[in-house]
């Protein structure tokens, strides 16, 4: 059985990096079961844009920001019965393998319960890694 992944966002004004990040997303070779974005009270309009861009994306809009730390906590909860919770920065645009990379850093260290990924630049030249 494969392992069920929710992503989280958690938006404050992120503008055209939040649909950025969801298009990275989109391409990666293994997709998470659920992808939710806390939007902190934007007034950019970006989540307006999400919810026409991006149907699949659940959107929990509040009318206040609760901040960084309660929105990832209250997707959290939303998140239900998942395996693994990856929170994601709306300016991050992960690489094609990075929750895949990531299912296979969790089934080589079953006895972890927390990761980090690490994205560097060499150069042009975008590498990640996962510890």
């Amino acid at each position: 059985m494969t392992a069920e992944v929710a992503v989280i966002i958690v938006n404050f004004n992120s503008g055209f990096l939040l649909g950025q990040c969801l298009r990275h997303l989109r391409a990666q070779t293994r997709r998470p079961e659920r992808v939710i974005v806390v939007d902190n009270a934007s007034h950019d309009g970006s989540a307006d844009r999400l919810e026409h861009d991006y149907p699949g994306v659940e959107v929990v809009r509040l009318d206040r920001n609760l901040g960084f730390a309660a929105a990832n906590n209250l997707a959290a909860r939303r998140a239900g019965a998942v395996e693994w919770l990856a929170l994601l920065n709306p300016d991050a645009f992960p690489e094609p393998e990075w929750l895949e990379r990531f299912l296979t850093a969790t089934a080589t260290c079953p006895d972890c319960a927390s990761f980090r990924s690490e994205e560097r630049r060499v150069g042009k030249e975008c590498r990640s890694r996962w510890s």
